[in-house]
């Protein structure tokens, strides 16, 4: 797809999602303005609290929906080529939304800038991004991610690392005490320019 295509999709997808989630943004190759060869398009969702729905089991609203739009046929899982099911779980969900390849990523309130930060990606600056900085990578040495989590720990220790909150992108961009990078100009080579500035 074109990135106009993409995006007026992406807008109607979120439009449908929106009203289970506290938050909610398009990511991945959208959200840095790739101008085509969009192949998918990636959302980052802060659910809405569980609920009990009469005659249903409880859960997520968000997941709920999809369930119901599932057993229309309007939305399925992805399969991958040996026939089985990406991701339809707790936390992802890789679906055929109406033709369209949609992944769907959960975050919380505390690790939102991490999700967000990884789903938009590309994957060469996710890579140097969860690397220690002992490989060549950007990440501190006494920090790693962890169950989706940006966390803190000490060396030779027994104790548990210790969750560093990322209400926002620039959460993590501060931690890891790297300069603040928009979106559409997240490339290992910019990041690495403005480092050694």
């Amino acid at each position: 797809m074109t990135l106009e295509e993409a995006a007026r999709f992406a807008v109607q997808v979120v439009g449908e999602l929106a009203p289970h989630c506290l938050r909610i943004e398009v990511a991945g190759s959208i959200r840095r303005r790739k101008p085509d060869g969009i192949k998918d398009v990636e959302i980052v969702a802060i659910p809405k609290p569980p609920f009990l729905e009469f005659g249903k089991k409880p859960g997520l609203a968000i997941w709920l929906m999809l369930d119901e739009l599932r057993s229309r046929g309007q939305v399925l899982p992805r399969y991958n080529k040996k026939g089985n099911v990406i991701a339809w779980g707790a936390k992802y969900r890789a679906t055929n939304w109406r033709g369209v390849p949609v992944d769907i990523f959960l975050a919380e309130p505390d690790n939102w800038g991490v999700i967000l930060l990884l789903r938009t990606g590309p994957a060469e600056w996710n890579h140097k991004l969860v690397t220690s900085e002992a490989y060549g990578g950007w990440m501190s040495t006494g920090l790693a991610l962890e169950g989706g989590r940006l966390v803190s720990f000490t060396l030779h220790s027994d104790d548990e690392p210790t969750p560093i909150a990322t209400l926002e992108e620039s959460d993590v961009f501060r931690a890891l005490g790297l300069p603040w990078i928009d979106p559409w100009e997240r490339t290992v080579e910019k990041l690495s320019k403005r480092v050694a500035a």
